[in-house]
């Protein structure tokens, strides 16, 4: 579905800041799960700058509701 030939794609997840704790971050396991499938994850922190993942990742996910 997402493959380009013999290229492994790259997903970055946007993590979610978990209130009261410093510099922690976590990303819903249903997405980690359903994206590996068909490639790598790069979780997204607030921990660097945007711009540091933009050579990282092939497609962006938003989490949300």
């Amino acid at each position: 579905m997402f493959e380009l030939k013999n290229k492994r794609l790259t997903f970055g997840i946007f993590a979610t800041r978990f209130g009261g704790m410093v510099d922690t971050y976590g990303a819903d396991l249903n997405y980690v799960k359903y994206f590996s499938k068909w490639g790598d994850i790069e979780i997204i922190t607030g921990l660097l700058p945007w711009e540091v993942y933009m050579d990282r990742i092939d497609i962006l996910v938003v989490p949300g509701g």
